[in-house]
Order: C-alpha cells, then sequence, then structure tokens
C-alpha cells in the first residue's frame, strides 16, 4: 500500500513538472521578447539642434534664441548656436553647409532670399537635415516650414492705424519708403499697408521704392528720404518698411522740416521702442514675437524629427502687436 501511495505521487508531480516546465518557458521568453523590444522613449534623445543667426548680437535675434534654449532644456535637447555679424547671405550658407557637414538633427534659421543660402537650404533638406525658417521665409526653398510674422497682415495693422489718424484730414498724404530687393518682408509689408489705405479714396500714396546696397545703406536711405520729400511738399505721414531705416528717416525730416511735422509709422524690435517713443519720434509700430518664434519652431521641429507630426505644416504665423506712442496695443493674434 505504501508502495502504490508513493508510485501515485511520484506519477503526481511527473505530470506537475510537465504542466509547469513548458508554462515556465513561454513566461520567459515573453518576458526576454518585452525587454528587447522596451520602448525607445526609456533611452535618453541626444538630438543635436542647429540655430543660426545672420548677426549673434542682435537683440531681435537674442531673444529667438532665449525662446528655443527655453523649449530646449525643459527638452533635454542642446542647441548650437552659430552665426556672425555682417548677416549677409554667403555668410549663412557657409554655417548650413558647416553643421549639415557636422550631421546637426535639424536647423532653424532666418530666410534669406538668395541663391547661395537657398542652395544650402536644399543640400541639408536634401540630406535628411529638416531645416525651419523663422522671421523671413524663402517659400521657393526646400524648407520643412515657415515661422514668424504674416508680413502682410501686420502691414494692414498699421495701414489701419495710419487711416484712422488721418481720417479727419479732407486730402492727406502718406509717403511709403520700403526696398525694392527686399521681396520677403519690406514688399509684403508695403502690400499690407495700401490694402488698408485703399479704403481712404481721399488720400493719396506716394511710394518711394528703391533697390538697397550693403554699402553705404544710410545714406542711400537719406537719399531716398529726400527725393520723397522732393516729390511732395505736403507730406502728412510717412510708413517705413523696415526699422533698420528708420535712423536715416528722422535725420532727413528733422533737417528739412522738423520732428512733428510729419507722423512716422514703422517696423521695430521691442528692444528700440522706449527710445523713439520717449523722443516722439513715430506714433506707432508693429513689433514681431521673436521669442514665440524660438519656441514655435524647435518644437514643430522636434516633432518632425521624433516623427510625430508628418508632414509639417507649411507655415505657423506669430502674433505682431501695434504699440502706439499712447500706450495703447493692438495684437494681431498667431494663426
Amino acid at each position: 500500500m505504501r508502495k502504490r501511495n508513493v508510485l501515485i505521487g511520484a506519477i503526481s508531480l511527473a505530470c506537475l513538472l510537465l504542466i509547469y516546465l513548458p508554462i515556465y518557458q513561454l513566461t520567459h521568453t515573453y518576458q526576454t521578447l518585452q525587454q528587447i523590444h522596451k520602448p525607445a522613449s526609456s533611452v535618453k534623445e541626444t538630438f543635436r539642434i542647429a540655430l543660426i543667426s545672420p548677426a549673434i548680437r542682435d537683440l531681435y535675434f537674442k531673444e529667438v534664441e532665449s525662446g528655443v534654449q527655453e523649449v530646449a532644456k525643459k527638452q533635454g535637447i542642446m542647441v548650437e548656436v552659430h552665426g556672425g555679424y555682417k548677416g549677409n547671405a554667403l555668410e549663412m550658407a557657409r554655417d548650413i553647409q558647416k553643421v549639415t557637414s557636422a550631421k546637426v538633427d535639424g536647423i532653424i534659421t532666418v530666410g534669406m532670399d538668395d541663391p547661395t543660402f537657398i542652395q544650402a537650404v536644399n543640400q541639408a533638406t536634401e540630406g535628411g537635415i529638416p531645416v525651419i525658417l523663422i522671421g523671413t521665409d524663402v517659400p521657393s526653398s526646400l524648407r520643412k516650414m515657415y515661422v514668424g510674422s504674416d508680413h502682410v497682415a501686420a502691414g494692414r495693422i498699421l495701414g489701419e492705424k495710419v487711416r484712422v489718424d488721418l481720417e479727419k484730414k479732407s486730402s492727406p498724404t502718406v509717403g511709403i519708403i520700403g526696398q525694392s530687393t527686399d521681396q520677403m518682408v519690406a514688399m509684403l509689408r508695403i502690400r499690407g499697408v495700401e490694402q488698408s489705405l485703399a479704403s481712404q479714396k481721399s488720400m493719396q500714396v506716394v511710394k518711394q521704392i528703391y533697390d538697397s546696397s550693403e554699402k553705404n545703406g544710410t545714406m542711400q536711405t537719406m537719399s531716398q528720404i529726400h527725393e520723397l520729400l522732393n516729390r511732395t511738399s505736403n507730406l502728412d505721414a510717412i510708413v517705413v518698411s523696415k526699422g533698420e531705416e528708420l535712423e536715416a528717416v528722422i535725420r532727413v525730416i528733422k533737417q528739412r522740416v522738423g520732428l512733428g511735422k510729419i507722423q512716422i509709422y514703422t517696423f521695430q524690435d521691442v528692444a528700440q521702442l522706449t527710445d523713439v517713443f520717449a523722443q516722439g519720434q513715430v506714433q506707432a509700430v508693429v513689433v514681431d514675437n521673436p521669442r514665440k518664434m524660438g519656441e514655435e519652431s524647435i518644437m514643430h521641429l522636434l516633432s518632425w524629427i521624433r516623427g510625430e507630426q508628418l508632414p509639417l505644416p507649411s507655415h505657423i504665423y506669430t502674433d505682431s502687436t501695434l504699440e502706439t506712442s499712447t500706450g495703447s496695443r493692438f495684437r494681431n493674434e498667431e494663426h
């Protein structure tokens, strides 16, 4: 009887082992596969983003850089800042080629409508490195996306301010000055200004559009303002399409007619607003949001690199704000 019980026990143990061993092997295999296919998110990302500036000491670009670095810090991403001081297309193209050769994961830079610059952007894109342009768009390039102001809409904001300020005058005259070579910013802003002024039928608009050159830019602008004033003796207001031209414009008006005789409107960066308003030099300025440009550009770039957003939208417009000498603010929200 005892032998029988031992035999039954041995048989039962053998059956249990036969059942347990396959289950153990299956469980062990499953756990091993789970470790092999563990999600990549547990691995620390080491993306390298290149931020290229046309002028690394420029206050406008410093705001862009702050926006980029703030997001990068939160994401644990490394950002390499490149750039020079001349701000020309050749220098920018060389920087793009340099970081492309260094195999960065993505590039953020200001757009330039120049064949050398466009070629560098296209080479980076064709090499698998996404490029996002900020502030100035170059749609003819292979850039992945543009992040920045809608310059036509910004022009409409300023044009509407001019129209309202002069609507009580019987037949006001407005001068507009801009560089024909700057098709990506200046001419778009001027188009927006003209769209807003078109509703004021009694208003006369006189444009002084000229070709710009890198040499003697201030003298060239001053010459164009003299020409504009020679063409009309009763100018009520002037719209300056680029903030960098403002100093030359103010200098000539001060010499010719005196400040306060002609109302001045322009587009400019935030850092210079306090001075021009305090001195009573301008009535209104449309301001971009460079920090927001930086934030949006790197967030969308990372989305592309991680495969979270394919394809990227063609453009993201950041908001523009109209700042006036009276302290009023009017915002054109991003869209």
